[in-house]
């Protein structure tokens, strides 16, 4: 296979009538999927669309979103998945960004992108529901309708450009990363492989598209010619449903939803699942221990971003009590995939020794070529064909990668480095703490103080200095937090990991 498009050409060949996705009521085929896409392809191809125009889409989860991206896949054009969760002013600018050809959006988010519309009438614009129209937009299933089934006269090359992926923005303004179709394929066969994805298994995605976690696990699955059941968002008790009646083999959470499943896991059987992905952001052991008491050692960590895969850890490893250093590792991110190198390097360049902090950077098939219209974030990104990540690790003797921290979200007090996750692993350990995040606050002493918000179980009774107190027996006192705020849970990104921008602004307020 040369590009992601060959995954359905195989599929459709060799599975014709086999399913390959479920959403709602729809159930399509290999063969089914293979000829919307091309058709699909061939309607935009017909409306002036060539090799790399882009093709925005506003939609939360529908098969729209993965026939879009198969359009893509197969012709050359460029899939751009959007947060709906922006604000109308941050789509805008987005779009000014991506300069589409076409935009393909779900009528419940028209406003979304009203002013951009407003300025482009001139591009293909496509609803994907009946309501509206009359408007100078077309409606999805039609346009598709109108396309050959042989596709268009263009086929993806290795090299061309697959999606524009925007980054979560934990440290500032969205950036767009381009994804080329070799590194794409890569990505997916990475991903079947690491995540021990069964062939002809069925996948869970309940994960946002816009976001890399939610389509790399659809590619991943497909690559092993099996199913994708999508649903348009997560909901515990749904998931856990459909794992039962449709005998799901794997699916992808983060801690927050896997601990959220877990609470009304006990009336389902889940005797089918194989693979539970953890990724995105940390689970505690004491979830961990919580989650294969039910349902057994299935579960995997991964470690890796919307500009590549980085490391993780396979099923055998995930286990807290199967010996002397299980524990500990399963506060690691794993090893990385054969395929992929990863060096800990310090602020000169140098590669740091063993157990000593320093910035991930790694390098793989899979990597990104770059930021859209930001040549001076790739060149600080990239370098000699390095993505540096903009985390703070380190590798231990047996070369397990441990996060510390984001760089940016080192805290300086009294001229010590503090990671706030060596702070948040304290917290964590207390047995009434359910989530804890913590950054650095403003401090005339120290010039920065460490701050915890955190999320107590339910009834818990616990004061701020109980947990001052607490984190003094498990790290230094220059790293305890002089600061707590008792929350009743923690901001969040699109892709589950906690919002630390946002707990900075609510400080910031408060000053």
């Amino acid at each position: 296979m040369k590009i992601v498009g060959d995954i359905h050409e195989y599929n459709a060949r060799y599975f014709a009538d086999r399913e390959a996705f479920v959403f709602e009521n729809r159930r399509l085929t290999n063969a089914g999927f293979l000829d919307r896409i091309r058709r699909l392809a061939d309607a935009f191809y017909a409306r002036g669309l060539r090799r790399g125009d882009r093709i925005a889409v506003l939609a939360l989860n529908c098969l729209e979103i993965y026939e879009i991206m198969g359009a893509a896949e197969i012709a050359g054009f460029v899939a751009v998945p959007l947060n709906f969760r922006l604000a109308p002013v941050e789509i805008d600018y987005l779009l000014n960004d991506i300069q589409p050809a076409a935009v393909v959006y779900e009528t419940e988010l028209t406003s979304l992108a009203a002013a951009f519309r407003a300025q482009r009438p001139d591009l293909v614009w496509l609803r994907m529901r009946e309501a509206g129209g009359g408007d100078g937009t077309e409606h999805f299933e039609q346009f598709l309708a109108s396309g050959a089934n042989e596709g268009p006269p263009m086929r993806a090359r290795p090299d061309d450009l697959c999606y524009l992926l925007y980054t979560s923005g934990t440290t500032g303004r969205p950036k767009g990363a381009m994804l080329v179709q070799s590194a794409v394929l890569a990505g997916a066969e990475i991903g079947a492989s690491e995540s021990e994805m069964v062939k002809g298994g069925t996948w869970l995605v309940h994960s946002p598209q816009f976001h890399i976690g939610g389509n790399g696990t659809r590619l991943s699955q497909q690559l092993r010619s099996g199913r994708v059941i999508l649903h348009r968002s997560f909901d515990p008790s749904r998931a856990l449903r459909d794992i039962q009646n449709e005998r799901v083999t794997g699916t992808m959470t983060v801690g927050t939803m896997l601990q959220a499943v877990l609470d009304v896991a006990d009336d389902y059987d889940l005797s089918s699942m194989q693979s539970w992905m953890v990724a995105g952001a940390p689970a505690s052991p004491e979830l961990m221990r919580r989650a294969i008491a039910k349902l057994g050692k299935i579960f995997i960590i991964q470690y890796g971003m919307t500009e590549g895969r980085v490391s993780g850890l396979y099923r055998y490893e995930v286990d807290p009590d199967s010996g002397p250093h299980a524990a500990k590792r399963l506060r690691s991110v794993g090893r990385p995939a054969p395929q992929i190198e990863v060096e800990i390097r310090d602020d000169a360049g140098r590669v740091c020794p063993q157990n000593t902090p320093g910035e991930v950077t790694f390098r793989s098939p899979n990597i990104f070529a770059g930021y859209w219209n930001n040549s001076v974030a790739t060149a600080e990104a990239l370098r000699d064909g390095w993505m540096h990540s903009g985390d703070v690790g380190y590798l231990d003797e047996d070369n397990f990668l441990y996060l510390v921290d984001r760089k940016k979200d080192m805290i300086i007090s009294g001229g010590e480095n503090i990671y706030s996750r060596e702070v948040e692993d304290a917290l964590h350990n207390h047995a009434d703490v359910i989530e804890a995040a913590v950054i650095g606050v403003p401090d005339e002493k120290w010039g920065e103080a460490v701050k915890a918000f955190v999320v107590l179980a339910a009834g818990a009774s616990v004061s701020a200095d109980d947990m001052i107190e607490h984190a003094r027996t498990r790290i230094a006192r220059y790293k305890c937090p002089k600061h707590v705020a008792f929350v009743t849970e923690l901001p969040r990104i699109a892709n589950g990991k906690i919002d630390k921008i946002a707990l900075r602004r609510r400080e910031e307020n408060r000053a």
